[in-house]
């Protein structure tokens, strides 16, 4: 898979298996992009072993300009081997669940997954993280799914 193409890959991977983005349940949406990481490589990226391709969970309650939302993000993260030396990024798969804040909800926080290998224990975490659980409570707002070229 080229990184510029993660996102349509997702979805093309979520119509095969019989889903559809727009009623993913969030725990689905976690479930199949861990599946996706685990199963399909990236072209062009630096090797994995020096954090060419990557997972990073971000949580936490932002005001982007309409109000207070509690946010539960999965990113894809590429560094791509072109742009290695700019310290460009490459951003695929990038899954943000967005719903109303509301008090007391989980502080801030990341982790990253930086290969394969970690996936199972990243995955562990991610379930067993208040943030995640909390999420599971509530209907999302606004999911989505997008590319961005960081660089």
């Amino acid at each position: 898979m080229v990184p510029d193409q993660s996102s349509a890959e997702f979805h093309s991977r979520l119509r095969s298996r019989g889903l559809d983005f727009s009623t993913l349940a969030p725990d689905v949406g976690f479930s199949e992009l861990f599946a996706f990481y685990r199963d399909v490589r990236p072209i062009g990226c630096v090797p994995v072993e020096h954090d060419g391709d990557m997972l990073l969970y971000r949580w936490g309650t932002w005001d982007w300009g309409n109000g207070m939302y509690f946010n539960l993000n999965l990113t894809r993260q590429f560094v791509l081997e072109d742009l290695e030396d700019d310290g460009s990024l490459s951003v695929g798969t990038h899954l943000l669940l967005r719903a109303l804040a509301y008090p007391g909800g989980p502080k801030q926080g990341s982790r990253w997954c930086h290969s394969p290998s970690e996936l199972l224990e990243f995955q562990q975490f991610v379930a067993s993280s208040n943030a995640y659980r909390a999420a599971l409570k509530y209907t999302a707002d606004k999911m989505d799914l997008r590319y961005e070229n960081a660089g």
